[in-house]
Order: structure tokens, then C-alpha cells, then sequence
């Protein structure tokens, strides 16, 4: 019984978060703590968190060391909606350097804001600097 009615004042508090309201005013209708408050809010933020990250490492083609991955991710405060990363990784994968095998770990994609990245020259060969025969 008691499980459900702190089940109940948890959605109440979510639901009213969600339609903007404060911690303070979330505190007052539902008859809780402040601190209360803020501990469901960053439940809810945690919950919302992991289900985004387990999104973009679907979606992430080199599947190595999720909880570096995950650790990188909940680091990274800058990083676009998960539909802009889902549609940067879809364009990063049809570089040369990631058809060519070098995709790097999640957690180094996320650590280094390789979001941010710009495309690979497509026509550029690297150039070789002659060197000067000794004789």
C-alpha cells in the first residue's frame, strides 16, 4: 500500500514537472520535500538518459566498450538531440576513413565531439614530399 501512494506521488510530481512547473511549486501541491522533489526529477533525467544512449549505441556501428560509451555519454552536456547524432553517424559512416575500417569506439566519438567533425576530403590523395637521394 504504501509502495503504491509513493508510486503516485512520484508521477504526480513527474507529470508536473514535465508541464514546466518548479521544484518549489511541485513541493507545495504534492506535500513532499524540495529535496524529494529534485530526487525524483533526477530519476526521471537518469531514466530519460539511458534510454537515449541505448538509442545512439544501436544505431553506433562499432560496438566496443558500452561502459565507456555510456560513461562518455552522460559526460558530453553539449551534444545535439539524439536524431541529430543518429544523422551524423549515418553520414559519418559513408566516409572513406570509416568505409575504410577506421571507426572509432563510442566513447572516443562522444569524449572528442566528433559530432562536430567535418567530412573527409573525398578526392584528395596525401601527398608524398620527395626526398633527396643522398649520394
Amino acid at each position: 500500500m504504501i509502495k503504491r501512494d509513493k508510486d503516485k506521488t512520484r508521477n504526480r510530481c513527474l507529470k508536473l514537472y514535465k508541464k514546466g512547473h518548479s521544484y518549489r511549486d511541485i513541493s507545495s501541491v504534492v506535500g513532499i520535500s524540495f529535496a524529494t522533489v529534485g530526487r525524483y526529477i533526477r530519476e526521471l533525467d537518469e531514466r530519460a538518459s539511458n534510454e537515449e544512449f541505448e538509442i545512439f549505441y544501436a544505431a553506433y556501428p562499432n560496438k566496443k566498450a558500452k561502459k565507456a560509451a555510456h560513461k562518455a555519454w552522460l559526460k558530453a552536456k553539449d551534444k545535439p538531440p539524439v536524431p541529430e547524432l543518429l544523422r551524423i553517424v549515418e553520414e559519418q559512416c559513408k566516409w572513406r576513413s570509416w568505409k575504410q575500417g577506421y571507426i572509432p569506439h563510442p566513447a572516443t566519438w562522444l569524449n572528442q565531439g566528433r559530432w562536430l567533425d567535418e567530412p573527409d576530403p573525398e578526392n584528395k590523395k596525401p601527398i608524398f614530399l620527395k626526398s633527396k637521394s643522398v649520394t
